[in-house]
């Protein structure tokens, strides 16, 4: 009987993944680099970090795993079920209902909509504006992990794994033209008419958010940011700039904002 860290061992290498070392491209989301550690714990479970923000389950369900796989037989008593977790369903199928508006929210003031590269729907970030301020909620096409695949319907919940980039069909479309990245989907759609040279993007959730996106698009890209004159701007600025850099760009530069 195989041990745990050999089965996990074996499901990487059957998903082309190529372990190496503790380390593998994550099978959860679309991994340019190895972001997947993986060890033996002294009980002789499988510990797993993925540093893109992949969950463990994630990780295990992509790998047509269980929980349970992760443990010695002797213990698998002592674990708790896997908690459920939202799937998301990229592109959204064609068959897939329009949207209801948020239970509680009601209908959005605007509703940003997020395509892939071939323009097909991936989800949308939707805006609600009130007096006393703002609120923002991703609403993706899936289901529960633990449900059956015709139980797929739309959900308030962000994209599972990494979430796509606001301005990828744009990004497509203009291959040797430089990338402007800024903060908010308003910001990125006013920007596509003040600076036609440059293709504006931005990541979905905020300025906390930046790490949770895919910037791998940005391979071998020239790219500017030009970030929100507050200290939350200036750290998302800082951020994308690293994730920029890890994804392969070829120069970032960022906006001194007087």
């Amino acid at each position: 009987m195989s041990s745990p860290i050999e089965t996990f061992v074996s499901a990487l290498e059957g998903k082309g993944r190529k372990p190496k070392n503790g380390a593998a491209h994550c099978p959860a989301h679309a991994d340019k680099s190895p972001s997947l550690t993986f060890s033996e714990g002294d009980d002789g479970r499988v510990l797993v970090n993925c540093f893109a923000g992949c969950t463990t389950n994630a990780v295990v369900d992509a790998l047509g795993l269980e929980m349970r796989d992760l443990f010695p037989a002797k213990n698998i008593r002592h674990t708790n079920p896997p908690k459920s977790q939202w799937i998301s369903i990229t592109p959204v199928p064609d068959t897939a209902p329009t949207p209801s508006p948020h239970p509680r929210l009601g209908m959005t003031t605007d509703r940003h909509v997020y395509l892939d590269t071939k323009g097909r729907l991936l989800g949308f970030e939707a805006r609600w504006d009130f007096d006393n301020g703002k609120t923002f909620r991703p609403l993706t096409f899936g289901r529960m992990s633990n449900e059956d695949p015709s139980r797929a319907r739309w959900g308030w919940r962000s994209w599972s794994g990494l979430a796509p980039i606001y301005g990828l069909n744009r990004l497509a479309k203009r291959p040797d033209a430089p990338v402007l990245v800024v903060e908010g989907e308003k910001t990125t759609d006013a920007a596509r008419g003040l600076f036609r040279d440059y293709v504006a993007i931005t990541s979905p959730g905020g300025s906390k958010q930046a790490a949770k996106a895919d910037w791998s698009p940005l391979r071998g890209r020239k790219v500017v940011i030009w970030p929100d004159q507050d200290e939350p701007g200036r750290k998302y600025a800082d951020d994308v700039v690293r994730l920029a850099m890890d994804a392969g760009a070829e120069s970032v530069a960022v906006v001194e904002v007087p």
